[in-house]
């Protein structure tokens, strides 16, 4: 299952985002982490080695290696013109957690049960030449053409604020969204936007309470908005080390906070099976939105005709499972 983590920049978002990841892989979940925040700081919440991330190619800065890949024999998609809701269709080329596929390869640090992925951001010659949606688009890419199962954790680090709800419909490629939430108004602000866009498209939002000093903290949070967070953190001193460059094992975790870990755990593995239909329908919207709002201006061509209608996710999961069988 796919697991966002959004949040007000400096809510926290990162810092569990990448505690419950290390949980996973203790836990001997398969997991793929996907930094997609602009400040690319979920690698070192990772303690992933330096020299390693260094070597790793950046989705969101070879874009044309993603693009060639998944278009494969769609004969509706010409590589050139694959924006970031593009959907797949027959022919397509589609990426696993086997990592045999090109774009793994390329892409995918793997270690263990653990694989990472970073969508990258501006380097000198961007600046001044183009926003981030350039990056967000990459994972949009990568995730419409992704064939994952409900025993397969895809955790995705997002941008701050509610970009990955209002710009592209990026959040509706995940299962659910984990909202780190601090007792604040401008933190609370976050969650009226990410519920507002949410709702209409069937995303499961759950709320996390973050920063939290006493009971009065929670019930500010739970009050403002009228549901019950799925768990709290407080003081996290193993946060603070990390910040400090002091690696941390999952072992070393208060009790508290390995009890929210677990929650967190069962309430994803609670989605169970994902709604693939929902998930077409709500792709085939914001792919239409931006046909119709930017791009087929700009590339001047009806973009919803890279619409296969026929095509189902299912077909080609049950496909793939026939081989491996």
């Amino acid at each position: 299952m796919r697991i966002a983590f959004c949040g007000k920049g400096g809510s926290g978002k990162t810092s569990i985002g990448s505690m419950f990841i290390r949980y996973l892989v203790s836990k001997n979940e398969e997991v793929l982490a996907i930094d997609g925040d602009i400040n690319q700081h979920l690698s070192h919440a990772l303690m992933i080695d330096p020299d390693q991330l260094r070597a790793l190619p950046r989705l969101g800065h070879h874009m044309k290696i993603l693009k060639e890949y998944v278009k494969g024999n769609n004969p509706l998609v010409e590589a050139s013109q694959i924006i970031e809701s593009t959907p797949a269709g027959y022919g397509s080329n589609f990426i696993t957690f086997k990592g045999s596929d090109p774009v793994s390869r390329y892409f995918v640090l793997r270690k263990d049960n653990l694989r990472f992925i970073a969508i990258g951001g501006h380097e000198d010659n961007d600046v001044g030449t183009t926003c981030y949606h350039k990056f967000t688009g990459a994972e949009g890419i990568f995730l419409n053409h992704l064939l994952d199962t409900p025993s397969e954790f895809v955790i995705g680090d997002m941008c701050a604020g509610a970009d990955p709800f209002a710009s592209s419909g990026l959040a509706s490629r995940y299962d659910a969204i984990y909202l780190v939430l601090e007792p604040t108004l401008k933190s609370l602000s976050v969650y009226e936007q990410a519920r507002q866009y949410a709702d209409p498209f069937g995303i499961k939002l759950y709320t996390i309470a973050n920063k939290i000093m006493s009971p009065e903290d929670i019930a500010f949070i739970e009050g403002k908005t009228g549901q019950k967070c799925m768990c709290t953190f407080g003081d996290m001193s193993v946060i603070r080390s990390l910040e400090k460059g002091q690696e941390y094992e999952v072992s070393n975790l208060d009790t508290p906070i390995i009890q929210s870990l677990e929650i967190m755990r069962q309430t994803a593995l609670s989605l169970g099976e994902r709604d693939w239909d929902r998930y077409i329908k709500n792709g085939k919207f914001f792919h239409q939105r931006s046909s119709e709002g930017w791009a087929s201006a700009m590339y001047g061509t009806d973009l919803m005709k890279q619409v296969d209608l026929k095509f189902h996710y299912l077909d080609i999961l049950k496909s793939s499972q026939k081989e491996v069988a």
